[in-house]
């Protein structure tokens, strides 16, 4: 058997099972191998049935009575008795009626299950058993809960990953020798072998420990090799010119963070070199991205080339575009600012596509609008991307292409990320973050509110309103539909605007 075969090599798959195998994407042995439990049910404790206490148990006792009835509206209910040397328990199994006949007096099982009260008396409700003489799949020991479709279940599952278990120890090593050494790792063999037949916690523990560790290694090397290219690549230099950055600086209406002083001085080192910058600039909301961003594209600017600016949005592409201007403006550069997004009319954008052409808008925000075909720029030496999350990277790269070079590009992003983790998603990019807000900023105060207290917190609102501030309400959903169930802008809109706050202004606002 090897990893390449089909399922249809196992027994008890045939065509019909082996198509709601592949509904969870598994068609041949390696991909059987690589579908990981979920979740774990840790029968592996064998207590006496004197000890027993309601929860999940296993254990091992010999079935002495057997019988099988109907009950009310044709349920049938199937009870035994198990005992061992400590004394004897109820089984219990509803519409399961091959149980009696399946089962066979005086033979020792390990049998798992829940135990809990039923009708007024405990037993063990719906066991699975195995003779005590075959090799454990299903009871006495941890088992895997993977996840399922209907008609295959997670003891299906765990049948024919007994199968290939053999070829679970002669899995090839796909790390170094001296890194699994060094780092003290299992091998790849036997972190399958105990991810999916786990005899203790602790081999658990190092079985995930293994490909975790090669999962992070991989998106780490997978980084690196990405930064890699990008160093050997070469974009026009930017160089530094103080008095840009004094004059932009001066017209501030507030003063720049520590934070973000850093940040603007990597951005500046970063474009004065011939390779392309790539960084990202990390920062809570209000913390001052988009000024940093701002400051890196009036050096472009001045030296005459192009800004790009893509947003996810075109809610927030809009108001980038109203803040730039405004910081632009004292510099005479707000002229140069353009706006292409999909709600233009069709001559609004050509318009606009003839003036990024042309170079005469030097600046231009934009939504996805900015990579279609008919978009050409005349010489774009920086890109932002704002909440570079949310773009592919097929989105990002098609961008860069754009400039007909290698552009220097800065990622903004205001989701927070663990400064290891962001080295590990996005290794091949540096890292500013702006740990700090600027002055005169609120700070933001969260509180948990349950469903009960909601006529106290509304109240507490319409004292906020009506001293002049204002209430943002953020939904899941623009619209409900048959896919989706739950609090939709548009009906928290009627609610609001109609009843709780009707002696209000109450707006929508949302993506379309």
């Amino acid at each position: 058997m090897t990893l390449d075969d089909p399922l249809l090599r196992l027994k008890g798959i045939g065509p019909s099972v082996a198509k709601l195998y592949a509904k969870l994407g598994i068609t041949t042995v390696g991909h059987l191998i690589d579908y990981y439990p979920r979740a774990y049910d840790d029968y592996s404790v064998v207590s006496p049935i004197h000890d027993l206490r309601p929860g999940t148990v296993t254990i091992k006792a010999v079935i002495k009575q057997i019988a099988g009835r109907y009950a009310r509206r044709g349920l049938h209910i199937t009870e035994a008795v198990a005992s061992d040397e400590s004394g004897s328990v109820r089984l219990v199994w509803f519409n399961q009626p091959y149980r009696a006949t399946s089962l066979q007096s005086g033979r020792a099982y390990f049998i798992s299950g829940t135990y809990e009260l039923s009708h007024q008396r405990f037993a063990i409700m719906s066991p699975a058993l195995e003779l005590v003489s075959d090799l454990p799949v299903q009871t006495a020991r941890i088992l895997p809960v993977y996840r399922e479709t209907k008609g295959l279940t997670s003891r299906h599952i765990r049948q024919a990953m007994h199968q290939v278990r053999p070829l679970l120890t002669r899995l090839p090593e796909t790390l170094p020798a001296w890194l699994v050494r060094d780092a003290n790792l299992a091998s790849r063999a036997e972190a399958l072998t105990w991810l999916h037949f786990p005899a203790t916690g602790e081999e658990l523990a190092r079985a995930r420990e293994r490909l975790g560790f090669e999962e992070v290694f991989d998106l780490s090397l997978a980084s690196l090799l990405n930064k890699r290219e990008i160093m050997v690549e070469q974009a026009p230099a930017v160089p530094f010119v103080e008095e840009v950055a004094r004059a932009f600086v001066a017209q501030l209406p507030f003063r720049l963070t520590d934070a973000q002083r850093k940040a603007v001085w990597q951005v500046y080192k970063d474009m004065a070199a011939t390779q392309p910058m790539n960084r990202l600039v990390e920062g809570d909301v209000g913390s001052g991205k988009t000024v940093v961003a701002a400051m890196a594209a009036a050096m472009v600017l001045h030296h005459g080339h192009q800004v790009a600016l893509m947003a996810p949005t075109e809610l927030l592409a809009r108001q980038h575009a109203d803040t730039l201007c405004k910081l632009l403006e004292p510099h005479g550069l707000a002229t140069q600012l353009g706006l292409l997004v999909g709600s233009m009319s069709a001559a609004e954008k050509q318009r606009a596509r003839d003036n990024i052409a042309a170079g005469r808008a030097r600046f231009v925000v934009g939504t996805q609008a900015l990579i279609q075909d008919t978009v050409d720029f005349s010489q774009l030496e920086l890109i932002i991307i704002d909440e570079q999350h949310r773009f592919g990277v097929g989105q990002r790269t098609e961008l860069i292409a754009k400039a007909g070079h290698m552009p220097h590009v800065l990622n903004l992003t205001a989701t927070p990320i663990p400064r290891s983790l962001a080295l590990t998603l996005y290794g091949e990019l540096d890292i500013s973050v702006l740990d700090a807000k600027p002055a005169g900023r609120q700070p933001v105060v969260t509180e948990l509110v349950p469903p009960s207290s909601r006529p106290a917190v509304y109240e507490r609102i319409r004292q906020e309103l009506a001293a002049g501030r204002q209430l943002f309400v953020v939904c899941p959903l623009i619209s409900e539909s048959d896919a989706h169930s739950g609090s939709s802008a548009e009906k928290v809109y009627e609610q609001l605007a109609k009843k709780d706050f009707r002696q209000f202004r109450v707006g929508l606002l949302h993506g379309k």
